[in-house]
């Protein structure tokens, strides 16, 4: 089984360049995840934010399932379509990165689950992007 760093690892070279920042983060509530958020660079936007946020073991430790959450961060600006279209456009990134037919990263299967805006700041624009992935 691949470990947690070697995940992380593994996330890191899917998303490539495809982002000027990609951070992982241990934020566990809403307010450090802020914190995560407003300590990227305006000028490091877009950017992502990996998150693992629980995880089960089954199966007598055989199959582990971990439930990562890829935040994409944008700045917001109201009444601006092309800002809208900005933010719109990462989580369409995101998503393509991990199509919903599975994606598989060195015996680790990436399954999209949910999508949904994030942002509890008026400075940004959020979504959260969950995955599930499993390992056996």
């Amino acid at each position: 089984m691949r470990k947690l760093h070697e995940i992380a690892a593994d996330l890191k070279n899917r998303l490539g360049d495809t982002f000027p920042t990609f951070r992982f983060s241990t934020a566990e509530n809403s307010p450090q995840l802020l914190n995560e958020i407003r300590a990227v660079s305006d000028a490091k936007l877009p950017a992502v934010i990996a998150v693992i946020g629980s995880g089960e073991i089954i199966d007598n430790a055989r199959h582990q399932v971990l439930k990562i959450t890829l935040v994409m961060i944008d700045r917001f600006v109201a009444g601006s379509d092309e800002r809208a279209l900005s933010a719109w456009e990462g989580l369409q990134t995101l998503m393509d990165l991990f199509p919903a037919d599975v994606s598989e990263i060195n015996g680790v299967r990436y399954i999209p689950r949910q999508f949904y805006a994030a942002s509890g700041d008026p400075k940004y624009a959020c979504f959260a992007f969950e995955l599930e992935a499993h390992q056996c």
